[in-house]
This record gives structure tokens, C-alpha cells and sequence, in this order.
């Protein structure tokens, strides 16, 4: 006689059973260029008094077989950058014209499979303080309207 599967059991099988989510690690993230400013040419976007832009070209590599979240056009939800004297800056919104006019800013909403994508960052930062690391949510595309939080991918900015 056969005994019946117990709650522990029954629920190893099940997990079992559910599609096994991508892991942070497997999306790479790097830092191509940096480079400090106060103006965009030929526009009247400027950083505030006391303050500089710090633009960080980025490049993020999928090598998951999963579909993940690269943010949207407004990607402050997604990358923060953590500076020397203890600042969590989140990335500016660069879905204006006056941004891309002026450079190949980060506007990207699915990375996928094997793909690298790459673009600007822009973050507004106070003139005497510097950039220690650059945070990226990785998230997986779950469907239109939703993703899965995998974790933080961290690097260094120099």
C-alpha cells in the first residue's frame, strides 16, 4: 500500500515542477566611459547651482535565457548611483528631447537573450563629491506591465 505524499513532500515535488528564475549574476553590467559636465550644448538643461552632471556610458550583457527589465525610458527606478560622502542618487529622466538630442541616452525596456544593450546614464551630483559605485535592479520580465526583482548588480565607478 502506497503512502499518501506528506505537505513536505508534496511540496519539494511542486517546486520542483516551477520554472527556475534567472539570477542576478547572470547579467553583467560595465562601465564603458564617465564623464563630468555642467550644460548639454545648444540646450537649457543645466545641473543646478553648486551641482555637475555625471554621465556614465553603461553597457549591460544578458547572458540568462531569460527576458530582463532594463527600465524604462525614465530609468531612475532602476539605476542609483552611491557617491563618496554617502549620497543615493537615482538616474535623471532623459526621455526629453533636449537629452537625446544630445546623446545616446539609456532608453531600453527588454534585454534579451545573449543581447548587450548600451546607453547613457545622467545623474546630477554635488561638484565636490565623486561616484563610488553605480546599483542596477535586475529584474526578469514576467509579462507588459510586470517584472521579478532578482537582485542588485554593484560595480565600482572610477
Amino acid at each position: 500500500m502506497r503512502r499518501p505524499l506528506s505537505f513536505l513532500g508534496f511540496l519539494i515535488v511542486f517546486m520542483s515542477l516551477l520554472p527556475t528564475p534567472c539570477r542576478a549574476e547572470k547579467v553583467i553590467l560595465t562601465i564603458e566611459q564617465s564623464q563630468r559636465f555642467t550644460e548639454i550644448e545648444n540646450q537649457l538643461v543645466t545641473p543646478g547651482e553648486g551641482r555637475i552632471f555625471l554621465g556614465l556610458l553603461v553597457a549591460i550583457k544578458n547572458t540568462s535565457d531569460k527576458i530582463i527589465d532594463g527600465g524604462s525610458e525614465d530609468p531612475h527606478a532602476t539605476f542609483r548611483l552611491e557617491t563618496v560622502n554617502g549620497y543615493t542618487i537615482p538616474a535623471e529622466n532623459t526621455s526629453s528631447d533636449a537629452w537625446r538630442k544630445n546623446r545616446m541616452v539609456w532608453a531600453t525596456q527588454e534585454i534579451m537573450p545573449g543581447e548587450i544593450k548600451r546607453g547613457w546614464l545622467i545623474f546630477t551630483i554635488p561638484k565636490d563629491d565623486s561616484p563610488s559605485q553605480l546599483i542596477f535592479d535586475v529584474a526578469e520580465k514576467t509579462g507588459p506591465y510586470s517584472s521579478l526583482l532578482l537582485g542588485r548588480n554593484r560595480i565600482p565607478v572610477r
